[in-house]
C-alpha cells in the first residue's frame, strides 16, 4: 500500500480510509518501525490523523483528532 501512496503524496494530499488495525500498522511502517509497534498506537474509531514529513523524516503531523484538525502541524 505505501509503495502506491508515497508517489501520490508528492503530488498532493492522499486520504486513506480503513479499519484502525490496518491504519495503525500502516503508520508504524510509514514511521520505519516494525509492524508490531502498531500495538502501542491508540486510534479511535472515526478519528482523523495526518502523516507527512518533518525535516524530511516520516512523521505524525496530527493524530486521533475528531471532526476538526489543527490548522498548522505542531513543530515539536
Amino acid at each position: 500500500m505505501l509503495t502506491r501512496v508515497l508517489p501520490a503524496m508528492g503530488e498532493g494530499d492522499v486520504a486513506l480510509v480503513a479499519h484502525g488495525h490496518y491504519l495503525r500498522i500502516l503508520t508504524a511502517v510509514f514511521l520505519r518501525q516494525a509492524p508490531r509497534f502498531a500495538a502501542s498506537i491508540s486510534l479511535d474509531a472515526g478519528s482523523t490523523s495526518v502523516l507527512g514529513f518533518s525535516r524530511e523524516q516520516p512523521a505524525i503531523l496530527a493524530w486521533n483528532h475528531g471532526a476538526h484538525l489543527p490548522m498548522e502541524p505542531s513543530e515539536s
